[in-house]
């Protein structure tokens, strides 16, 4: 017998998000997900006013925001990148530069999809960390610091110090990134730090989710990242969940956000609702209608297109879904997204997509964006104009048509913003996938109460339910479950390995588990 495998958990356990999980294999070590623990980060911090600025080892190290990463033997792996503050030479005289301490143990990082709670830590890694990701959380994760460019310390470790252009703002290069990002592909397996990796696409509330198949030379693994059976791709997790039966896996790491008192609508329930709200709102004469989504639920920005399409009103997009939109469809990925975009662009895919979906229906009556009062405003201008769209001050609804579907990111002030009386605001978001998230939503629906805003909440979860969760492990059937990324790991205990007889571990932060048939 070869030498023992062990999981050690840092972060995503007891908790929903911040999933981060060190694999070794005698001296392989590969990082499963890499994500941002929101409720720690929200004990000392707040987004974007009051952010981690100076010091990496004091103000997210010490916090413990960023985990010590410890092999089993209890020896460190590496060291956080950190900064220096002081003048520097480089061409764009910043008034820091970067300390790269080297790995002490060659290991990679594998990330499952594009939420922050899986991705986000990644930037304070030693630079010649090999990074593994699809397509589109690539490109969502690097865009999001293109596009905010917020001075903290996340901003400061994402990018490269020698920066090419940036003003290309629907474009990400990697090039401009410190660190070795690195594509996979589903169902096409790799070998990460030596260990075999075989990613499989799954359903979730962001495009390019996977979850793995890691084949060790103790067992095989499944970990399912986060995923669901009732969305757009729910083919998907289908497919993932047959490759995992024909693997006959030994340790399932499963995720059960869901677990507890959850209603979950399918994404054809939200669409069927939203239709009928909007459609209703505007026969009784109402104006506008703000749909806060998050800018990378493609599926959810394509249901809210599909609405104003059949409606035949008008529709704004805010510069957070606009740039995503647009990135994705000047790339490869419109030939990969499932879901009927809005037309930013002219491509008979787009429409046969369209017509597909809801048949040869009314137009849009008009596409426009909404210009924010930043350093990005005029480049979106200058975006829009090139592509003939309306557009309006994103402080200002007033001045954009009546009937008119207005896609906002998540839930801005509205109290700062001019907005039309007769307005409907449709709630569209549920899971903390940004910073943004951590915003108190009662301060929110305290705002739109004093405007006179009426408030509506619909939503499909990104995480699979309670029921196709029972079905998903029966059929699986694995060896031992390892339940993460849930508040009620106990269900696990009590339900698959009471009464189904599947050996359950609970996990717990920093403490090894071994990985053995």
């Amino acid at each position: 017998m070869g030498s023992k495998v062990f999981l050690t958990p840092y972060g995503g356990v007891n908790k929903i998000g911040g999933n981060t999980f060190l694999l070794e294999d005698s001296d392989s070590k590969i990082i499963i997900d890499f994500g941002e623990d929101f409720d720690r980060f929200a004990s000392y911090y707040e987004f974007p006013t009051n952010m981690p600025k100076d010091s990496v080892e004091r103000e997210l190290v010490l916090t413990g925001i960023l985990p010590k990463i410890l092999s089993h033997e209890g020896n460190a792996i590496f060291n956080y990148s950190e900064i220096r503050h002081g003048k520097t030479s480089t061409r764009h005289e910043r008034e820091w530069s970067i300390i790269d301490n080297p790995v002490k143990q060659p290991f990679s990082v594998i990330i499952s999809h594009g939420h922050l709670d899986h991705v986000a830590n990644v930037v304070f890694l030693p630079s010649t960390t090999p990074i593994y990701t699809g397509t589109y959380t690539q490109m969502s994760f690097l865009s999001r610091f293109v596009s905010k460019r917020i001075g903290s310390l996340y901003q400061m470790l994402a990018f490269s110090e020698n920066l090419a252009n940036m003003e290309d703002i629907d474009k990400v290069d990697v090039k401009n990134f410190r660190h070795s990002y690195r594509e996979f592909r589903n169902e096409v397996p790799f070998k990460p730090s030596g260990i075999e990796v075989k990613p499989c696409a799954v359903d979730h509330s962001i495009p390019g989710a996977f979850g793995f198949i890691i084949r060790t030379s103790q067992s095989t693994i499944g970990y399912t990242g986060d995923f669901r059976s009732h969305g757009v791709a729910k083919a998907f997790t289908e497919k993932f969940k047959e490759n995992l039966v024909d693997e006959k896996i030994d340790f399932l790491i499963c995720e059960g956000t869901n677990l507890g008192i959850h209603q979950i609508m399918d994404e054809e329930g939200v669409e069927s609702f939203t239709y009928k709200a909007v459609s209703d709102f505007f026969a009784k004469g109402g104006e506008h209608v703000y749909i806060s989504v998050s800018s990378n639920n493609i599926d959810r920005i394509s249901q809210v297109y599909g609405v104003a399409k059949r409606l035949g009103v008008n529709l704004y997009l805010s510069d957070e879904v606009f740039l995503p939109l647009l990135r994705i469809l000047r790339s490869e990925l419109r030939r990969r997204i499932i879901s009927p975009l809005p037309p930013l662009i002219k491509d008979p895919l787009l429409r046969r997509r369209e017509e597909e979906k809801w048949g040869k229906a009314s137009d849009i009556r008009s596409l426009g964006v909404l210009i924010p009062n930043d350093a990005l405003g005029e480049l979106i201008l200058s975006k829009a104009e090139a592509l003939s769209l309306n557009y309006s001050n994103e402080s200002d609804f007033s001045s954009i048509p009546s009937e008119s579907i207005i896609l906002i990111h998540d839930r801005p002030p509205l109290i700062k913003r001019r907005v039309k009386r007769k307005a409907l605001f449709i709630i569209s978001t549920s899971e903390h996938e940004s910073e943004e998230g951590m915003f108190a939503l009662e301060r929110f629906v305290n705002q739109a109460m004093v405007m006179g805003i009426p408030l509506i909440r619909v939503h499909s979860s990104g995480h699979i339910n309670i029921l196709d969760l029972i079905d998903f492990v029966k059929t699986v059937n694995p060896k031992h479950i390892i339940p993460v990324h849930t508040e009620h790991p106990e269900f696990f205990k009590s339900y698959f390995e009471v009464l189904m007889g599947i050996k359950v571990t609970l996990p717990y932060e920093g403490a090894p588990i071994v990985l053995e048939r």
